[in-house]
């Protein structure tokens, strides 16, 4: 039998990648920018926002590039202790679709929220904390994108559906995987990721509505067929 793919994760430190997710992002800026750098968006700032935010992000890598490095290793390495069996219960819940293959990366940030790119694989991470309950949120956020990544493969490949995202005209697709991953981290056979986080992960304000139908499905049975089927009719 073949061996079943798994992906590597690369944890890595990349200042031009963090450029160019802050410098391209014209939707909500706000929500990513770090502590104390939304001052930027004022009328006063707006014209020169992204050369503030460029010497900033350049002054932040060299300074704390020690503290970046050490982020990245310790996200690694608690990672590799969790993965075995992260993918063992996403394959079962998934009932063992296999991961797409690809060059999977996950980037230090020094953001407030931390997205994903499907295409690529690639995904942002928080930065090491030792604040109590949040010591674990660079491996939730891996556990959390990690998902997103299957989940993108095997409804569009096993259901056919058409991929979106959250700025897309017909978002529905995007709501549903976020949707879902609210209710796969608030389930018990989930409780191993939840890391000591204290507060129960939610669904996001525009997603509520989806949400609440997606629930009453899923309280069901747990089962993702037969929440993707009676979602999406098909």
């Amino acid at each position: 039998m073949k061996k079943a793919y798994y992906p590597k994760i690369k944890f890595l430190v990349d200042l031009n990648r963090e450029k160019n997710c802050f410098l391209k992002r014209n939707r909500n800026l706000k929500k990513f920018l770090p502590f104390g750098l939304s001052f930027i968006l004022k009328d006063e700032f707006i014209k020169n926002k992204d050369k503030i935010l460029s010497a900033y992000l350049d002054e932040y890598y060299l300074e704390q590039k020690d503290y970046l490095a050490d982020s990245v290793k310790n996200t690694e390495n608690k990672w590799k202790k969790i993965e075995k069996e992260y993918f063992k219960k996403v394959d079962k819940l998934f009932k063992n679709w296999p991961w797409p293959k690809g060059n999977y990366r996950g980037y230090v940030s020094i953001g407030r929220s931390f997205p994903r790119y499907i295409n690529d694989k690639s995904f942002a991470f928080p930065m090491r904390t030792w604040k109590t309950g949040r010591e674990n949120n660079d491996l939730r956020v891996t556990a959390h994108e990690m998902l997103h990544f299957l989940e993108y493969d095997y409804l569009s490949k096993k259901f056919g559906l058409k991929p979106s995202e959250c700025y897309s005209p017909d978002n529905t697709f995007w709501q549903f995987t976020e949707n879902l991953n609210v209710l796969i981290e608030n389930t018990k056979f989930w409780e191993k990721f939840s890391l000591g986080f204290k507060s129960k992960p939610k669904p996001y304000a525009d997603c509520k509505k989806l949400y609440a139908k997606m629930k009453k499905i899923w309280d069901q049975d747990q089962d993702i067929d037969n929440l993707v089927k009676k979602i999406f009719k098909c």
